[in-house]
């Protein structure tokens, strides 16, 4: 059999033409109809325990820092630690060469074992003195002589005793220890230089366990900083400014006594362990002081609110679905579906029956690959979008005006405009005295579309 490319293409137009007359108007494109929906995010109004919470900066103090600074002269002889090292109590630190204290000290104790030798015997002869002036052989004034003599070597014994204390002392001071348990800063001195009484400064050390965070607040927060602390103990959070992790928590342990006049704040200290050493002393961070937690209050993130003329309101999603009457196009029907070419969108909801049915899309059917299905495409365009299929139960005749027009009934979510009063802010959230209950959803995102009584569909995720 010879087959022609003009016999061709009249089978292919008259194949296409039966094809479009089985499918009805299956190739039309779904139209939303009823007016178009805003799409929005909303979110369950939450109950239950929310913090009250001062947010605020604050900066990272040692708990103790001196510049360590010797307290004799001399060469330093040795130096016991490392820049940047943590010691203890007591740790060895710097010494300083102690020969010259030492000889200085030795002097003193031959001093001091001098005078006390001629003191008694000072004393020894002020006493027999004494005896011959009472049996009147020896005279008055050798009697006294001989007492101020010993008086005097007395003395000279008390003054080499406080001399070789010093020098003891001095030769004490030669070794330098740690005062308490900290870090080690920068070493401003090292082995060979020479060092001067109470002006040179060797290193720094620095207490980094515990620390305080510093910090201020209003003024006009003290009298509710006082009352809670009086209850009980207030905890502190703080965390890095590009972080929301906390670092540590501590306990709030100072309020200062005076309002600084030039800002209306008031200072207040944290105390934290800081076992793992995360705060450094000058450090700024993020200082997150709890003061109380109000049990089952009412919150909302801050973006729903919205302020007007009349005072601050949200939108709330209605929890009962507005019922509409919708003139459709209808199309196939299969397996108890029918397809909808114009009237409904996806994700719309339907009533069957007295029951809420999604619409449900599906994709168009691919086109063949063949040299016959490419033909065909030239006469009729392949589907390009999808299937909006509704059971075939909720297609019902209209009446009145839409008389003999196939009618669905819609069931859409709509906004009411709700004033509320804002007790107070928590973080990302606000708390909501009165205007909504828990569990109703209030509108997040896309309220600068919305009028009140508009219908909306919900969406999902972030984006």
């Amino acid at each position: 059999m010879r087959f022609t490319f003009g016999a061709g293409m009249m089978l292919a137009a008259g194949m296409a033409a039966v094809w479009v007359s089985g499918c009805g108007s299956g190739n039309g494109v779904p139209a939303t109809g009823g007016g178009a929906l805003v799409p929005v995010r909303a979110v369950a109004v939450a109950a239950g325990a929310v913090p009250l919470q001062v947010r605020t900066f604050g900066t990272v103090e040692a708990d103790a820092a001196v510049d360590l600074k010797p307290q004799v002269a001399g060469l330093l002889a040795e130096e016991c630690v490392q820049p940047g090292q943590t010691v203890k109590k007591d740790d060895m630190l710097f010494r300083i060469d102690a020969r010259p204290y030492a000889a200085v000290a030795r002097q003193s104790e031959a001093s001091l074992a001098r005078n006390r030798i001629l003191s008694a015997d000072a004393r020894r002869r002020a006493e027999k003195a004494d005896r011959l002036f009472q049996t009147g052989v020896g005279s008055e004034d050798d009697m006294k002589s001989a007492r101020a003599l010993a008086d005097a070597l007395d003395a000279a014994v008390a003054a080499d005793s406080a001399q070789l204390d010093q020098a003891r002392l001095n030769l004490e001071y030669c070794d330098i220890r740690a005062p308490f348990a900290g870090r080690i800063g920068e070493l401003k001195v090292r082995r060979g230089g020479v060092v001067k009484i109470n002006e040179t400064v060797l290193t720094t050390l620095a207490q980094t366990k515990p620390v305080h965070v510093a910090f201020a607040v209003p003024q006009t927060g003290l009298p509710e900083v006082r009352a809670e602390m009086a209850k009980h103990s207030l905890a502190v959070e703080v965390a890095l400014r590009d972080q929301g992790a906390s670092l540590d928590r501590g306990v709030l342990d100072f309020v200062d006594n005076t309002v600084e006049a030039d800002t209306g704040t008031i200072k207040l200290k944290a105390v934290f362990p800081n076992a793992t050493e995360v705060l450094w002393p000058g450090q700024f961070v993020s200082v997150v002081l709890t003061l109380r937690e109000d049990a089952q209050a009412l919150s909302i993130p801050g973006a729903a609110v919205q302020n007007g003329q009349k005072g601050t309101y949200v939108y709330v999603v209605k929890a009962q679905r507005v019922l509409e009457p919708r003139v459709v196009l209808t199309g196939k029907t299969f397996d108890g579906l029918v397809t909808v070419e114009e009237g409904l969108y996806a994700g719309a909801t339907v009533m069957v029956g007295g029951k809420e049915a999604g619409v449900v899309s599906r994709p168009p059917e691919k086109p063949g690959t063949g040299w016959f299905s490419r033909l065909l495409a030239w006469f009729k365009p392949p589907r390009q979008k999808p299937y909006l299929l509704v059971p075939e139960a909720a297609v019902h005749p209209g009446t009145d005006k839409n008389a003999g027009k196939p009618v669905v009934i819609v069931a859409e979510l709509a906004v009411e405009l709700r004033p509320v009063t804002v007790a107070r802010a928590a973080g990302d959230r606000v708390v909501i005295a009165d205007g909504v209950q828990a569990g109703e959803l209030v509108v997040t995102d896309g309220q600068i579309r919305l009028l009140p009584g508009a219908k909306v569909t919900l969406l999902k995720g972030k984006e």
